[in-house]
């Protein structure tokens, strides 16, 4: 019943990952795009980076199952 706990937690691990970066996601959004300061090139720079890592993230998930 140990081992089954710890696949459980392994399992979640990536559920929280996708979650984190959503959330950053949406904070690179408002923070890129809604007050343009210094981040007018960052900003869009920072976004296409996290949207990269759920993409890949999607594809590991896919592939592992």
């Amino acid at each position: 019943m140990a081992r089954k706990n710890k696949i459980d937690k392994n399992e979640n691990m990536p559920i929280i990952a996708a979650v984190l970066l959503v959330l950053l996601l949406f904070l690179s959004l408002g923070w890129g795009f809604g007050y343009m300061g210094g981040m007018m090139f960052f900003g869009p720079i920072f976004m296409i980076l996290v949207l990269v890592l759920i993409v890949w993230l999607i594809v590991s998930l896919t592939q592992q199952r």
